[in-house]
């Protein structure tokens, strides 16, 4: 096995040479490899390991030989591929909607046009000082095209941990802390309590610090890096030479940057982008052998760029514990009927079909939400103030007041929230801020169709419960019951998710708790039948629905509608997911 292995990477080198020959183009740069042994290890953190991660799950991987790059790939190799071939990257693109790329501020990332590969911060030509720092602003569909063009690959995720850890089992390849004497990170945030260090607030030329034992520099900080594999979640089975799932939205990403803390630069630390992100904290390395590869054997090393589109998302569940619920195609009765207690004029009942699709079990928690922030560093509208003021609204008891430092991460008092609330129905949150949660994930909000729908499992009364609801059901005000009905206790908090008993198809709190965005603007409802209906095109509102813990018994009825502007947050509002 070992001949023939030897044997057919011989060959695939011959090919790769003779596809080289023929492309014609200027010399390629010199990359600097290191020779990885083949081997078992076990992949991913002990539960035991500070700030790991729930997706972090240990599993045994064996792995065949390869090549890694030394380093990072540089400004000065990138800049050799974009003048042989003309190749303009997703930054300079505007591939996702805009041109440029997300920079740090110094306070927050925000997204600046002129930004790219070539184009530093302040949009300045990079001098040739800076030819020797690793490329950022690149893509992970830039990087591949940049791997393809040299012959190369990007690493497997398994790779890219088995070659950082170089046979370690701790939080390091350093052992159990980082120093900033070691890697390029903001010391300020040092790891697990310990000794604070240095923050250079910059990226550093490649090679600034000592290899790890294999000889591979910056495996932990300096600047991310792309790997080949679809984010998804780890099976607890041995695995040999793992390319990761064969579908997804996003990408994974590894090593943390000058930007983090020491606890994202951890080996078994996971991030993950669309193909289509680029910052200033992300690059890449590359690899050459024969482990998973995604280019077809019939593929050559020419790429068209208008290929690597980004592939939309089967199941976004890699990028948290979000637990799905099927949910069948059919026909139902959208809206009220004229004789329903306490309808609204913009209830008219219309026919609607609806296509299958998955609705999330549960709203999205605190814990949910958190991931994508860290992940991200995804500043909501309540924290930047959107709207003219930062805060958000809250109930005094007597009225809803607005209150500045109250956001999804600090409660109405300010003070910051606990572990025990991170099973709580994420609120503070905007239509904006849900719906960036909802494409960080891969997937979408619900169209307003789809929730009712949802919600109603085929019922056409008021409540999915029946013709009234009571507070063993639900959590609402139960000083103001439905239809003159006796009235019930009063919680005057939102409850952790699923602690009510679920409708038919398995959907918990689609009444009360928290209110929920949907992706619909606001508008009339048609009289006519319609098929997957999506809400009018323009529009300044967007639609919530489901009542809430503070609210009447009327505002959860299945067919009840409310809209906001899409900055409004408030401490009853939140959101659930759809694909």
């Amino acid at each position: 096995m070992r001949e023939n292995h030897e044997v057919l990477r011989n060959l695939v080198a011959i090919l790769v040479t003779f596809f080289i020959a023929l492309d014609g183009s200027a010399q390629k740069p010199i990359i600097e490899w290191e020779e990885i042994p083949a081997g078992t290890y076990t992949m991913g953190s002990p539960v035991s390991e500070a700030g790991r991660k729930e997706a972090e799950i240990q599993h045994q991987v064996d792995l065949s030989d390869f090549k890694i790059g030394k380093y990072e790939v540089t400004i000065e190799q990138f800049k050799v591929f974009v003048d042989s071939i003309g190749y303009l990257t997703d930054a300079e693109k505007g591939t996702g909607g805009k041109v440029g790329s997300i920079i740090w501020t110094g306070t927050e990332f925000a997204f600046r046009a002129d930004v790219n590969w070539r184009y530093d911060e302040k949009g300045n030509l990079r001098p040739k000082t800076e030819y020797k720092h690793p490329v950022v602003h690149v893509s992970w569909n830039d990087a591949k095209v940049f791997a393809r063009w040299m012959g190369c690959r990007l690493p497997t995720e398994a790779e890219w941990e088995y070659a950082c850890r170089v046979g370690t089992l701790t939080p390091f390849n350093t052992g159990d802390n980082l120093k900033t004497s070691q890697s390029n990170y903001d010391g300020s945030l040092p790891y697990n309590h310990a000794e604070k260090g240095e923050n250079r607030g910059k990226i550093m030329p490649i090679g600034s610090f000592a290899p790890n034992g294999w000889g591979l520099f910056d495996m932990h900080g300096n600047v991310g890096e792309w790997c080949s594999d679809w984010f998804s979640e780890y099976l607890p089975e041995k695995h040999t030479n793992p390319g990761g799932s064969a579908f997804g939205s996003r990408r994974v990403a590894r090593g943390g940057a000058w930007i983090y803390n020491a606890l994202r630069c951890r080996s078994a630390d996971r991030s993950s982008g669309f193909p289509a992100d680029r910052a200033c904290y992300r690059g890449f390395r590359l690899v050459y052998g024969l482990n998973s590869d995604e280019t077809d054997e019939n593929e050559t090393i020419a790429v068209n760029q208008e290929e690597l589109a980004i592939v939309p998302a089967i199941d976004s569940t890699q990028n948290g514990a979000i637990k799905w619920v099927g949910i069948p195609s059919g026909t139902f009765t959208m809206g009220s009927p004229a004789s329903e207690a306490d309808r609204r004029e913009n209830e008219t009942q219309h026919q609607v079909t609806v296509s299958a699709f998955k609705m999330s079990k549960h709203e999205v928690t605190v814990k949910q939400f958190k991931a994508f922030v860290d992940s991200m560093g995804y500043v909501t509208d309540a924290e930047k103030g959107t709207g003219g003021r930062r805060g958000s609204i809250i109930w005094t008891g007597k009225e809803m007041a607005f209150k500045e430092g109250v956001n999804w991460k600090c409660d109405v008092k300010g003070y910051p929230r606990t572990e025990t609330e991170y099973n709580h129905p994420v609120v503070h949150v905007s239509w904006n801020d849900a719906n960036a949660f909802a494409k960080w994930m891969g997937c979408r909000l619900p169209t307003e169709a789809e929730w009712e729908y949802v919600c109603r499992n085929g019922t056409s009364t008021p409540f999915n419960t029946g013709n009234n609801l009571t507070t063993l059901e639900v959590n609402y005000n139960g000083n103001y019951p439905y239809s003159n009905n006796a009235k019930e206790g009063y919680r005057e908090k939102i409850l952790p998710v699923g602690s009510f008993a679920s409708n038919k198809w398995g959907l918990y709190d689609m009444h009360g708790n928290v209110g929920e965005w949907c992706n619909d603007r606001s508008g009339n409802y048609s009289t006519d039948a319609l098929i997957d209906p999506k809400g009018p095109e323009w529009g300044s509102t967007f639609i919530f629905r489901g009542g809430s813990w503070y609210t009447s018994a009327k505002r959860c009825r299945s067919a009840a509608r409310y809209d906001d502007n899409p900055w409004y947050r408030s401490n009853d509002l939140g959101f659930r997911v759809a694909q």
